[in-house]
């Protein structure tokens, strides 16, 4: 957050409570007076008959609205009632709050603008969906009964939803969003990452990328106040006022460098080459040199795109694409986890790093034979079918008793047709990939004799005594 929003938002902020309390006992000569405010009648996500009063309070200085299908912006009055699709901004050193109709509230701190983009209610649930534009805001949730119900404060780069907290919010004019918990419970979703904050802790969030880790501090610490300068003396009238040049203040360097990683495919069998693609961003303002990896698998990580002036340096806002070639051996099956580190070096050789990791399943390659007949006599023909589950595999070797034959592959599937005849019958079936991985299934088989006829009726069968 830039640092010239802090101390105004501590003044503001302590200022806000004093002056809304006094408000209307101010408005007519000490007497207290509830304004007369109408419930709203142009919110259509509202069931008939629910109460959705949502109204405006101006502590101090001005503060603006804007309707829907308006071009205008009109001057906010206290008591105003807001629905669905109003803008709201306050000027600079200005504040207001807003009143929902579940008693929650909104603190708007000067050089702020929001938008009420979703207030519904109903019988058993509310919700209730600020977006935040730029500025800072501190909402004061009431404790959310139903599962249902949400709060949420949508900027730029993120969401807020709150359950019965006080969260504070700060949005930068580029997007840059601060998020704090300083009661409650509060959770941050960016580029689909949820993160939890604690009490007492603050999160960072930059467009385009997930949450930072939580830090110490629902709020960014205020700057080291500065000891003013002399006052000025009144030079002659005959001599011209002196006219000071601003001195150009240079942005603190920021070291900052992500890394997205991502397989070619989620599953695979074993001997096939998985391709990882490693996306590197210069998310800072500081070129940075010698990008390096390490990962769990042995070989080159090679360049493939990204450096738009063929420079070598990772300019602040370049992103590179790398490329990483692995072979799946034998000895890989199941899940494999692919841990990938990146380093890099700023211009005064400070280390920045940043790691992803990858998941790949790896299939175990698997044949096996089946035998397709009725009986298993001496004489019968049977089929031999085989199967293999890769189907880049196109040749398997069956093998009779030590005599190997090749069959081709066809959709995973093989066969063969045998002639039995007395003995015994070993079969094997392999199939090969590459120089690692050969798989070998077999079975054994023993012929039934055929039986001898039996014999006719009053023919001997069998020896006399």
């Amino acid at each position: 957050m830039p640092a010239r929003f802090q101390p105004v938002f501590k003044r503001i902020f302590l200022a806000s409570f004093s002056v809304l309390a006094g408000l209307s006992v101010l408005a007519c000569g000490g007497t207290p007076r509830t304004p007369d405010l109408q419930p709203a009648t142009n919110n259509p996500q509202v069931a008939a008959g629910a109460t959705t009063l949502t109204v405006l309070t101006i502590a101090g200085g001005d503060v603006f609205v804007l309707k829907p299908g308006e071009k205008e912006w009109i001057t906010g009055q206290p008591g105003m009632t807001l629905a669905v699709d109003y803008k709201i901004k306050a000027a600079a050193n200005s504040t207001a709050s807003i009143t929902f109709f579940d008693g929650s509230t909104i603190e708007i701190m000067g050089d702020t603008e929001i938008e009420l983009a979703e207030l519904a209610k109903n019988q058993t649930t509310n919700t209730i969906r600020v977006k935040q534009t730029v500025g800072q805001t501190v909402s004061r949730v009431k404790k959310l009964a139903d599962t249902a119900s949400r709060y949420e404060v949508e900027t730029p780069a993120a969401v807020a939803a709150v359950r019965g907290s006080i969260m504070f919010v700060a949005v930068t004019p580029d997007g840059v969003t601060t998020v704090g918990n300083l009661e409650g419970s509060i959770s941050v979703t960016a580029q689909g990452v949820e993160v939890r904050l604690p009490e007492n802790s603050r999160v960072n969030v930059v467009p385009g990328s997930a949450p930072e880790p939580p830090q110490p501090g629902a709020m960014p610490p205020s700057p080291t106040p500065t000891t003013p300068p002399a006052p000025a003396t009144t030079a002659p009238a005959t001599t011209p006022p002196a006219v000071s040049t601003p001195t150009p203040t240079t942005p603190a360097a920021i070291t900052k460098i992500t890394l997205a990683s991502a397989p070619n495919a989620g599953q695979v069998f074993q001997g096939d080459i998985i391709v990882y693609t490693h996306t590197v961003r210069n998310e800072g303002n500081v070129p940075l040199t010698d990008v390096a990896f390490k990962d769990s698998f042995a070989g080159p990580t090679v360049y493939q795109s990204g450096d738009a002036n063929s420079n070598q340096i990772l300019d602040p806002g370049e992103s590179w694409v790398y490329n990483k070639s692995y072979t799946t051996k034998a000895s890989d099956v199941g899940q494999v986890t692919n841990n990938i580190e990146l380093t890099a070096k700023g211009t005064n050789q400070e280390s920045v790093s940043a790691v992803s990791f990858a998941l790949v399943e790896i299939t175990k390659v698997t044949v096996k034979l089946e035998i397709v007949s009725d009986s298993l006599m001496v004489g019968d023909s049977i089929t031999i079918n085989g199967t293999v589950n890769d189907p880049s595999i196109g040749e398997a070797v069956l093998t009779i008793n030590d005599n190997p034959t090749t069959h081709r592959v066809i959709n995973g599937v093989f066969s063969l047709k045998v002639t039995l005849g007395y003995g015994t019958y070993k079969i094997f079936a392999t199939v090969n990939k590459g120089a690692d991985i050969k798989v070998t299934y077999g079975i054994e088989l023993v012929p039934v004799p055929v039986p001898e006829p039996a014999p006719a009726p009053g023919e001997p069968h069998g020896p006399y005594p």
